[in-house]
């Protein structure tokens, strides 16, 4: 887990989430990437303190979540690794329903959320598509809708990977790509067990454009690519970047008004799916109207279908 701008209280309800778990033979690695921040090294050598399952890796600057999670990738002993955001909850049952599903021989595991505010109030549910394997790339081509605060890695995976790459905003849609195109097999559930949530500050809210264009180049890359070695020269940050700083992206205005108009549409249509009122309607209407960018973003949802590919698992060693 990695820990940035939440608040403690917010870090408090994440970590109690993970020790509290009925699974109990873990190890809980926490990266404080803002190292300037007194009251979360406070909060976390207190922790480390009071229970000796807890190991603190404190980055020298504040180095983003991929060399983050990488850091924590390096100091990991377990065969299995739980990913864990600083503001979101588990539920007290989520590593046991997880591993009970990897052990199957699966090399990944999501699940579903509750989405929720500051407050804890439920705003909305992230219902996975399908309660079933994740064997080819081309089931997330149209959408990512694998949770990353919600997964179970096998380490080994990970490490045939060697880790994540510097994906801007899409580190997690980029290795899914990675071990499905690489072979490996995962398993989505329909089953709530996190608490996903939903805050203005947050690093996907503030990012939205440069997600989109990231998470663009990854699609591009499962339609064209067959195989990991293909898809690794044309999905780069290299790539990426020069499509994002291209006129108008790179214009500060527009990106502003991209990632304001954006977080709105989503606003609306969490809104409008709890509560089909006519208020809402007009609500969702009105961000398509003052941010006609949002139009797109309409016709490439009813494109989402997720493929269900038979199976081909592999034997792996448990």
């Amino acid at each position: 887990m990695s820990v940035y701008n939440e608040t403690i209280s917010s870090i408090n309800e994440a970590v109690n989430s993970i020790l509290m778990q009925k699974f109990t033979d873990l190890e809980f690695i926490i990266v404080n990437d803002s190292p300037s921040r007194v009251d979360v090294q406070r909060y976390l050598k207190k922790l480390s303190l009071t229970d000796d399952r807890v190991i603190l890796i404190k980055n020298n600057r504040n180095s983003g979540l991929v060399s983050s999670l990488n850091n924590g990738l390096k100091v990991a002993r377990g065969r299995f690794i739980a990913r864990m955001d600083a503001d979101d909850v588990s539920c007290l049952h989520r590593l046991d329903v997880e591993m009970d599903i990897i052990r199957r021989g699966y090399d990944f595991v999501g699940t579903s959320a509750r989405e929720i505010d500051t407050k804890n109030i439920t705003v909305g549910k992230r219902i996975m598509p399908i309660e079933g394997d994740i064997s080819s790339a081309q089931q997330i081509r149209t959408n990512n809708f694998i949770i990353h605060s919600s997964t179970l890695i096998r380490k080994s995976s990970l490490d045939f990977l060697d880790g994540y790459r510097q994906i801007p905003s899409c580190e997690d849609y980029d290795l899914w790509s990675r071990l499905l195109l690489s072979g490996f097999t995962g398993y989505v559930t329909k089953k709530i067990l996190l608490d996903y949530r939903i805050r203005d500050s947050g690093v996907t809210s503030s990012n939205k454009l440069l997600m989109d264009v990231s998470a663009s180049i990854v699609r591009q890359g499962i339609l064209k690519c067959n195989t990991l070695e293909k898809y690794d020269k044309l999905v780069n940050p290299k790539e990426i970047g020069m499509k994002y700083n291209k006129f108008p992206l790179r214009s500060s205005l527009f990106r502003h008004a991209y990632n304001t108009g954006s977080n709105k549409y989503e606003d609306c249509s969490r809104t409008f799916k709890n509560n089909h009122s006519f208020k809402a309607a007009i609500a969702l209407i009105s961000t398509l109207i003052l941010y006609p960018l949002n139009i797109k973003k309409i016709f490439f949802a009813l494109r989402v279908r997720v493929e269900k590919i038979s199976p081909k698992r592999k034997n792996k060693e448990l």
